[in-house]
């Protein structure tokens, strides 16, 4: 497990320039995306911004919600089966 955690470091320390350039191009695709929803469907804008908040949002919930004991899995011998 630890060689996985080691090469996917490599990988990624490798390729932070690009990873970096990747994820602004795609912030600015969508912001793009959101003005120009904005000012053909307004309509549409509200529940464009909601899915979006509520994908970051998540993203940033699933770190805090994957600590908890309760959601954990324990195993053959805790699921109570």
């Amino acid at each position: 497990m630890n060689a996985i955690r080691r090469f996917l470091g490599e990988i990624l320390d490798r390729h932070q320039d690009k990873l970096w350039w990747l994820h602004s191009s795609y912030s600015l695709i969508l912001g793009i995306g959101v003005m120009w929803l904005g000012t053909k469907h307004f309509a549409y804008l509200r529940l464009a911004v909601f899915h979006i908040a509520f994908i970051w949002l998540s993203s940033l919930a699933l770190p805090r919600l994957s600590r908890w004991q309760r959601l954990r899995r324990t195993g053959a011998a805790g699921c109570g089966c």
